[in-house]
Formats: structure tokens, C-alpha cells, sequence
């Protein structure tokens, strides 16, 4: 039995046939670390996804060249990745599977192909396989060499095209069983047309026309993609018909990657990755619209991302209006991908500076969290005076905002400053909301670029959103200029998986430090929080001759199928099983 079933069960006690509460931990608790890491330097995590209490799926990019192609983890050798010749590194697909202690159980990777760093995720739908979306070009002077991976079987997927002396960026999305084996693999083409430069002539060539960043599984298996795409995007159907996706925000781009041009895209896709609808982004050419992150939450697909440039723009035929800065969009959606709402939240400066980046959304019954790093101004659509501020324009700051799940309006929002109050550059990645936690408290999860504040969990009261310094931790220090990368949340087992990136040792709250590094690389890691499972008392004491089913918050269900501990009664005998 592991140490985190040992833990699971410890959560819920049966006293007179009643659940009951147990004291939880009152600050996080290290389970373990260990650093994932190709060539030193050029290595990425990118998302975490969790399967039932003893399955965690983490996705990485990790480089390699001529002479430095291991990968290892904990220091074991996971695989080499491509050869590279060129003056900085090939990254590498990394989908690294672990049990909740940690335990290495197979690995996914590239063998050959570029895979584009920070962009991408993962999911495991509801019959326990994984969803992997990305971003992918071919190796930099090995086109000959194609694009495949490698299932945790041995068995090579190719993914290749014919691309001549050129790398185009295309994007990559696959399914691969409990085991580690692909089920299918494809990509998704999109156009190499030469854009216009600013003299009026056109490049001959263009290379990074598509960006992956955002993924969501409905119940019915279906895939939805967001990111963000700049000439003519192409899906197939089912029946081999092509959809072609036209951008709009297009007039002035160059061909430059780091150019903030074009349009948002969200499509839904059936279980074989087949094209069945997309958002539908229409009215005036803005500067940029932005796809951030997608969530699906009871049967809807929540969205969230961003306008930047003076303009009316319509997504799926409401109507938003956008400024010359940074705008964020949130909308509710129905399967369709037709919204129930959407609102934009005006922008502004401080200082003279505007930027908004890494914004994670957390949905959960009632409310939808931003949290999110940005220097500026945020606001509510219906009211300019409910607003996040900046103290300044220069040093770039952690917000969350909070909004309605059922209509979309403003409920409250809060800087990272206003109770924590650290002159450091600091970014607020994600929420774990209030439906998870006891005592009306929200955790955030962030970090400051400084080695001794860290990566951090930060409480807040969910009703004020008053920070509480006295119920919040350093949970990983060290690791030189450390940046926090990803978190995923167990309620079962109030447990976080989080991975940071960095370039010294880290050193964990309560742990031991991880051996040294000399340059950037992934550190993995497993806290127990102090966020109470919730249990309520529900009397189970009448004997029945057929087994009946709980949960753990006391709720009669079916038969359970869904990964996770219950109590099954059946004549006067109570005990708990887990579902794996």
C-alpha cells in the first residue's frame, strides 16, 4: 500500500455508522521532489494532468544536442533525445507518467522534432486515456530525419511532412492509453504563405504561423484546442472535407513570431480528433486576440484569453469592445461552442505600462478565478471602478480575479501586493478555489523571482479577498531565479503536484535540497495541503442486502466507476474501497 492510500484512508473515519472530520495538517507537508532534465539550461515543464489518486501525467520539453542527449529523472536515464547541431538545443516531448509517490511508471518522448517550449498541455479523459496537445517543427538541419515519438511500448509513431530546407510549426495532438501506449497520433497543418513586411514586400517563407497553448474533455471524449494562429488554419472532418480557419488580425504582420498579431482560435474535435465546430471570432481587425485557457465545468467549455487594439470584435456574435491595452475575455459556453455569455475586462496602464501574462483559470461550481501576473490596470466591464491595480509600471505584479460562473460579472479582485507586500517581480499562476477547501478560503499558487521568497501558496479569505500572510508558505526556495511553472490539485487527497524551473539547487519546505544544477531545469514535486477534504455527517447505520455506495462527502452514488476511495455498505458491515 503507498504512502498516499495510507493517506487517503486517514481522511475519513466511520463512528455510529457517521463520517467525520479529522484534523488536517496547518501547513503543507513535503512528500518528495526530484528534477526532471536533459542539456542543463533548456529544459521546460508545461502542464500536470491527474488520473484518479495515484496517477499523475507531466509534460515537459527537454533538450538535447550532439553529446548531451540523456534525459533523466531522479537522476535515472528516461531516454536520449534528438541530435542537434546547431548553437542551442533540440527540445524534446516529454510525457513523464508517475504514481503519487513519485515513482517513474513509463515515459512518452520525441525522437526526432522540435516541440515548441510553453505551449501545450495535457488532460485524461473519462475512460482514463491521455489527451497530449501541442506545437511541433522539425529539428533545425535535420529534415531528413522527420518527426516521430516513441510510446512507452517501443512502438514509433511518425509524424513527419516534406518540408524541404524549411521548419514550419504545425500543431500535434495524440491519445495514449493507461499503459503508455499511442492510440493515434495526427497533426494539423497551417498555411506557409508568405506574410507582407513593412516595406510592401513579402517574406518568401512563413515558419511560426500557430501557436498551441489551451486543452479541455468534455464527457462524450470530445477535444476542445485553443491558441492563437496567424495565416490559414486547416482541420479535416470525419469524412475527409477540410475546414479552413481564415485570421483576421493579419493586415500587418511580418512573419515575426514575437509580433502580437493575430486571432484567437478554439475548435472542438470528436474523440479521433476529427473537426466538429469552432469558436466563431468575427468584426473589426484588432491588433491581437488570444486564446489563454479552457475548462470544462458541469456539460459547459469556459474560456479565457485576450483582445489588445482599438476595435469591436465579435466572439461567437456578442459583441466586445477592446482598448490599446491588454484586455482580458471571459466567456461560458455551450457544447456548440456558442456562448451563454462572454465579457471583456478593459485594460489600462500604470505608469505608462500595460502588459498581462501567465493567466491561469480555475472554474469551480459557483465562480471563475483569473490569477495571473501583469503590470496595468484591470477592470469590470459594467463598472470602471472595480478594478486591480499595479502599485507600479515597472516590476510586474500577481492579481486574481473572481467572477460569476452563471453570468460573468465582476465579483472582486486583489494584488499581489496589498498584504504581501515584496518588491519582487511575482506571478500568480492559479487559484485552487473555495469548492475544494474549508473555512471560505481560497489558495493561490505563485512565486517571486527571488531565491528566498520563492515559490509560494497564499491564502485569502474567498468572500473579501483579503490576503493571509499567517496561512501562507515558501513551499520551495532556492533554484537561483526561480519561476513556478504548473500546478494540479487532488481533492481526494488535498495533495498538489507542482512543477518550478530554475537554475541552482532547490531546497523544499520541510525536504531536503535537491542536488545541484548550473543552469535552468525542472524541479517536480508533491505537497500535502492544509485544505480539508470536505465530509459531512450522514448516518449510513441502515442495514441493506444490496451494497450501497458513498462518497466522501456523504452523498449516495451508483456503483462507482470513477477513480477514488467510497464506502460501501452492505447488510452491517461498512468498509472502504478505492477505485483505481
Amino acid at each position: 500500500m503507498t504512502k498516499s492510500l495510507h493517506a487517503l484512508i486517514a481522511t475519513a473515519c466511520i463512528a455510529g455508522g457517521a463520517f467525520c472530520s479529522y484534523a488536517q495538517p496547518t501547513e503543507p507537508v513535503f512528500q518528495w521532489g526530484n528534477l526532471l532534465t536533459g542539456m542543463v539550461g533548456q529544459d521546460q515543464t508545461r502542464g500536470i494532468a491527474t488520473y484518479g489518486t495515484d496517477a499523475v501525467y507531466w509534460m515537459a520539453h527537454n533538450g538535447s544536442a550532439n553529446g548531451d542527449l540523456d534525459v533523466t529523472y531522479g537522476g535515472t536515464l528516461l531516454y536520449n533525445g534528438a541530435e542537434y547541431e546547431g548553437t542551442s538545443a533540440n527540445k524534446n516531448l516529454t510525457i513523464l507518467k508517475t504514481n503519487a509517490a513519485g515513482e517513474e511508471q513509463w515515459v512518452i518522448h520525441s525522437e526526432a522534432g522540435d516541440f515548441i517550449t510553453n505551449e501545450g498541455s495535457v488532460a485524461v479523459n473519462k475512460d482514463g486515456n491521455l489527451v497530449i496537445f501541442g506545437a511541433v517543427r522539425h529539428t533545425d538541419l535535420k529534415y531528413e530525419n522527420g518527426i516521430n515519438i516513441i510510446d512507452a511500448k517501443g512502438n514509433k509513431t511518425e509524424l513527419g511532412w516534406n518540408v524541404g530546407d524549411r521548419r514550419n510549426v504545425r500543431l500535434f495532438l495524440a491519445t495514449a492509453t493507461p499503459e503508455g501506449e499511442i492510440l493515434w497520433a495526427r497533426s494539423y497543418d497551417v498555411s506557409t504563405a508568405p506574410a507582407p513586411k513593412a516595406d510592401g514586400t513579402r517574406a518568401d517563407f512563413t515558419a511560426d504561423a500557430v501557436n498551441a497553448y489551451a486543452l479541455a474533455l468534455d464527457a462524450e471524449n470530445n477535444i476542445y484546442i485553443g491558441g492563437r494562429y496567424r495565416n490559414p488554419l486547416y482541420f479535416p472532418k470525419a469524412n475527409g472535407e477540410t475546414v479552413t480557419l481564415n485570421p483576421k488580425n493579419v493586415s500587418t504582420w511580418n512573419g515575426d513570431a514575437q509580433q502580437t498579431t493575430g486571432d484567437l482560435y478554439v475548435v472542438k474535435l470528436d474523440s479521433e480528433g476529427n473537426y466538429l465546430t469552432h469558436l466563431e471570432e468575427t468584426g473589426d481587425e484588432v491588433g491581437v486576440t488570444y486564446t489563454w485557457d479552457l475548462a470544462e465545468k458541469d456539460g459547459y467549455i469556459y474560456f479565457s484569453g485576450y483582445a489588445k487594439g482599438d476595435g469591436t470584435i465579435k466572439l461567437g456574435g456578442v459583441s466586445l469592445t477592446s482598448n490599446q491595452y491588454v484586455c482580458p475575455i471571459v466567456a461560458k459556453l455551450d457544447k456548440d461552442l456558442k456562448p451563454e455569455w462572454a465579457e471583456l475586462l478593459p485594460g489600462g496602464a500604470v505608469g505608462g505600462k500595460n502588459a498581462v501574462q501567465s493567466v491561469g483559470m480555475t472554474v469551480s461550481k459557483s465562480n471563475i478565478w483569473l490569477a495571473g501576473m501583469y503590470n496595468g490596470t484591470i477592470s469590470s466591464p459594467s463598472n470602471e471602478a472595480d478594478l486591480v491595480q499595479s502599485t507600479q509600471g515597472n516590476i510586474r505584479e500577481g492579481f486574481i480575479i473572481k467572477l460569476d460562473a452563471a453570468d460573468g460579472s465582476w465579483l472582486g479582485a486583489a494584488n499581489s501586493r496589498s498584504e504581501f507586500n515584496q518588491n519582487y517581480l511575482t506571478g500568480y499562476l492559479r487559484v485552487i478555489d473555495e469548492d475544494a477547501t474549508q473555512n471560505n478560503e481560497i489558495m493561490v499558487y505563485g512565486y517571486a523571482m527571488n531565491a528566498t521568497a520563492g515559490i509560494f501558496l497564499r491564502s485569502y479569505n474567498a468572500e473579501t479577498l483579503v490576503g493571509e500572510p499567517d496561512k501562507s508558505w515558501s513551499v520551495i526556495t532556492g533554484g537561483g531565479v526561480p519561476t513556478a511553472i504548473d500546478i494540479a490539485y487532488v481533492p481526494e487527497l488535498a495533495t498538489a503536484y507542482m512543477t518550478v524551473r530554475g537554475n541552482k539547487a532547490f531546497t523544499p519546505m520541510g525536504g531536503e535540497a535537491s542536488e545541484a544544477i548550473s543552469g535552468y531545469t525542472n524541479y517536480l514535486s508533491r505537497f500535502d495541503l492544509p485544505a480539508p477534504i470536505q465530509t459531512s455527517q450522514v448516518n449510513i447505520e441502515e442495514e441493506t442486502s444490496e451494497a450501497v455506495y458513498y462518497n466522501l462527502q456523504g452523498l449516495r452514488v451508483d456503483e462507482p466507476t470513477a477513480p477514488g476511495l467510497y464506502i460501501r455498505r452492505q447488510g452491517a458491515k461498512t468498509e472502504k474501497i478505492l477505485v483505481k
